[in-house]
């Protein structure tokens, strides 16, 4: 996996965008891949980080489905202190990358934060696909203690995240999954934690009668520690009308552990919405055949068309030429006639001639 990401971090420059939010400098940092795609406007899909791991965590999902046409956004935020900080900033990050709507991924923590973003900024959200993603954050509450996040050691911080992580025997996919989202914690910056912790046990629920059902897909992983079997009934229970799509073996970062049905089922949702670069490719080829078919059908119509006027001219001009033959003949004819004639008026002139003598 290692292998994978270093290749893809070869290819895909990081970037940082600065906005001004509250009179102060926000920078967010992402991995921002157009692939093949040659349509500036394409609406992109855009990618929320959950509790653990930074803009890195989605190489997967780029390395599979951008070479293919998908322009994907892997967007990692700054530390806020609110909700209502994360979903005004998010915000202007949009206006600020001019980005007018997007289709979401948003893994876990992710999910839940780009859910209270689609509440306040409908119009801005095509559709959003969700993974591990949970109702309540009351599940966080054991994070909390008495001392403050801010002012606990960065390794006590990091300690309370990897607790969540599972410490038994797994399948090889999803320790490799692990192994890698552990270094990603590693990695991460203190305030991004500190942030993180303290957004994700602030007591908050999701209202779906702020959003449009049919528009979201849920991916639940069933072998999941971190998100639990009661996590994913309350989900169903809040999205009835929505796509809700099972998988066996993925584990809490399924975008990793089972990369091949997260990106199955991510691009299963987005054709529902129109977006597969794929079969517009097939199309757009298709159109270029027919156009070329109909394009060399035309010239051979043109070639025969003066084909036939080139032979039509030929008879013309044998026929002129038929009539310019029979001319000199009717001419030499009465020339000889004429000839003739003289030759007998001529002979009947000598002839009386004689007959006088």
């Amino acid at each position: 996996m290692q292998n994978s990401f270093n290749n893809f971090s070869s290819w895909v420059q990081k970037k940082k965008i600065l906005i001004n939010f509250n009179k102060q400098e926000q920078v967010y940092t992402l991995f921002d891949w157009k692939g093949n795609s040659e349509k500036e406007n394409e609406t992109p899909v855009i990618l929320i980080p959950g509790l653990m791991g930074g803009s890195e965590i989605f190489f997967k999902q780029m390395l599979s489905l951008c070479p293919k046409g998908y322009r994907l956004i892997s967007v990692e935020s700054p530390p806020f202190k609110t909700f209502d900080d994360w979903i005004l900033a998010m915000n202007v990050f949009l206006d600020e990358y001019r980005i007018k709507k997007a289709h979401f991924v948003g893994e876990s923590f992710g999910g839940f934060l780009i859910l209270k973003f689609a509440e306040i900024y409908p119009e801005r959200v095509c559709s959003l696909f969700l993974s591990n993603t949970f109702m309540k954050t009351k599940y966080f509450e054991n994070l909390k203690s008495r001392v403050s996040f801010s002012i606990r050691p960065t390794f006590v911080l990091k300690r309370s995240m990897l607790k969540l992580i599972p410490d038994k025997e797994l399948p090889g996919p999803i320790i490799d999954s692990i192994d890698f989202m552990v270094d990603q914690i590693e990695s991460q910056t203190r305030d991004s934690i500190v942030s993180l912790l303290q957004l994700i046990t602030h007591t908050k629920t999701v209202h779906p009668e702020k959003l449009k059902p049919k528009n979201i897909t849920f991916l639940h992983a069933l072998d999941g520690h971190i998100y639990t079997q009661e996590m994913i009934e309350e989900t169903k229970k809040f999205f009835p009308n929505s796509k809700h799509a099972d998988i066996d073996l993925g584990g809490d970062f399924s975008f990793l552990g089972n990369s091949q049905e997260f990106n199955l089922f991510l691009t299963v949702h987005l054709r529902k919405f129109g977006y597969d670069p794929v079969r517009d490719s097939l199309i757009e080829n298709d159109q270029i055949k027919k156009e070329k078919r109909s394009k060399k059908k035309k010239d051979q119509n043109n070639s025969n068309t003066n084909l036939n006027e080139n032979e039509n001219e030929n008879e013309n001009e044998n026929e002129n030429k038929n009539e310019n033959e029979n001319e000199d003949e009717k001419e030499i004819k009465i020339e000889d006639e004429k000839e003739k004639e003289n030759s007998n008026s001529n002979s009947d002139s000598n002839s009386n001639s004689d007959s006088d003598k």
